[in-house]
């Protein structure tokens, strides 16, 4: 039996097989007799090469814009109220071909865009885009609370379309603690007055404003401070202050002496006691 093997191009090989079997075809006497007394079938092997890796085109496809972020977070740590905290995040194209920032988007007015750049902007294969993200944290906050967002990017690229980024920044609130808690000005004639030493401090990490008090209760008309700071109390500092009570009339005492920070949220209070009474 007789074999023919061939490793030549499709196109070729389609051609000269069909000649060959057109040859075969046509003259079949001949054929018998220029092989002799041979009976067996002719045996063709046909030798496709392998088809290429990546696609069509006869070099491979291309792997397009990749567009990936330094940061898969962007944290702006922990922040005063009324703080501004910059940070920077880096888009980067891993890709062969140009990558085209279309927009890009950011879910809440606590998160903005520094000197954003103009759109579309380009980055090319290996090179990085620095977006610098402004984090604005709001004048007061009860408790330490955790702000989020996310910042969108849409692009060409290959591997996604668009990319979120989260967004997270941490406040901390204004913080003041007193030496005590309780202010016992026993038993004062009416007219009579009575003072007590008070600590306020700073156990936080953040300055506080105290911005003045609010007295609430019996007796409340005749409550005075005297001695707050006029400028923020840092970190670890304290402050002594001088509480006044003023009897007005016969009755218990019971005030409610609050401490007010910035847009007058009550920082701590106090309780103030006793008893006035006519002699």
């Amino acid at each position: 039996m007789s074999s023919i093997s061939t490793k030549a191009p499709p196109g070729v090989l389609f051609m000269g097989l069909a000649l060959l079997l057109g040859g075969c075809g046509t003259s079949e006497t001949s054929a018998d007799s220029a092989i002799g007394s041979q009976t067996d079938p002719v045996k063709i092997i046909i030798n496709f090469p392998p088809p290429k890796k990546g696609g069509g085109g006869g070099g491979g496809q291309s792997a397009g814009a990749i567009i990936t972020s330094a940061q898969k977070v962007l944290f702006f740590g922990e922040n005063c109220a009324g703080g501004v905290n910059k940070q920077t995040l880096s888009l980067q194209n891993t890709g062969t071909v140009n990558l085209k920032i279309r927009e890009l988007s950011l879910s809440n007015d606590t998160f903005a865009l520094d000197a954003p750049p103009t759109l579309p902007a380009t980055i090319k294969p290996g090179d990085t885009l620095d977006l610098s993200v402004r984090f604005t944290a709001p004048d007061t906050v009860d408790q330490a609370a955790a702000l989020e967002g996310t910042l969108t990017v849409s692009s060409n690229a290959g591997n996604q379309k668009t990319l979120n980024v989260p967004l997270r920044g941490i406040v901390s609130p204004e913080t003041l603690t007193l030496s005590r808690r309780q202010l016992d000005f026993g038993e004062q004639l009416v007219g009579n007055a009575a003072s007590h030493h008070l600590i306020l401090r700073n156990v936080g990490a953040c300055s506080t404003t105290v911005s003045g008090f609010d007295a609430r209760g019996n007796q409340a008309s005749g409550v005075a401070v005297t001695g707050l700071p006029t400028a923020p109390l840092l970190p670890g500092h304290s402050r002594t202050v001088n509480v006044t009570l003023l009897c007005q009339n016969d009755g218990d005492v019971n005030v409610n002496l609050s401490f007010l920070g910035t847009a007058g949220r009550s920082l701590t209070t106090a309780n103030l006691i006793g008893l006035c009474f006519s002699p």
